[in-house]
């Protein structure tokens, strides 16, 4: 592999990893997440031990994850190298929605998203959209991994 198809990494600025970490909800018919907190604390301490810097975003409510989120990429600098953000949180499949209205047959197809504490769906292409190079100059040509830890419906997983 060339030099000029790796990424750049500043050992003194690795980047910045942000963990939205959903662990309460108030809605009813949505469980807490217990469990939750060891793997938040297991990615904070990995992230960190990596030498990224490391915010940890508790119980964002709907009305406040795109404010929070976008104050995060405003606070990015020239220097930071990548972005990592993990969401661990309810969540659900893109589903499409078929209505009929005044003889019009509707299609709405849904993204996937995760599910904040209040019961509000919100989409994770606005999350990555929030860091997009276009609205955050400083990550052009940088890495962005996003982790999305969220079940996705009522199949359950066989494990400790």
């Amino acid at each position: 592999m060339r030099d000029d198809q790796l990424y750049k990494i500043n050992p003194n600025n690795v980047g910045k990893c942000i963990i939205i970490n959903q662990k309460l909800y108030y809605k009813k018919g949505l469980n807490s997440r217990l469990g939750t907190d060891l793997d938040c604390s297991r990615l904070e301490e990995t992230f960190t031990m990596l030498g990224y810097e490391v915010d940890v975003l508790n119980h964002v409510i709907y009305s406040k994850m795109a404010g929070k989120l976008k104050k995060v990429a405003d606070e990015i600098e020239e220097h930071c190298s990548s972005l990592v953000v993990c969401i661990l949180a309810h969540g659900q499949k893109g589903a499409t929605n078929i209505q009929i209205k005044n003889c019009i047959l509707i299609i709405k197809k849904f993204a996937d998203v995760i599910i904040c504490p209040d019961g509000t769906e919100y989409p994770i292409e606005k999350i990555k959209e929030i860091f997009d190079a276009t609205k955050c100059r400083y990550l052009l040509q940088k890495p962005k991994i996003f982790f999305i830890q969220a079940c996705q419906g009522d199949e359950k997983l066989a494990g400790k």
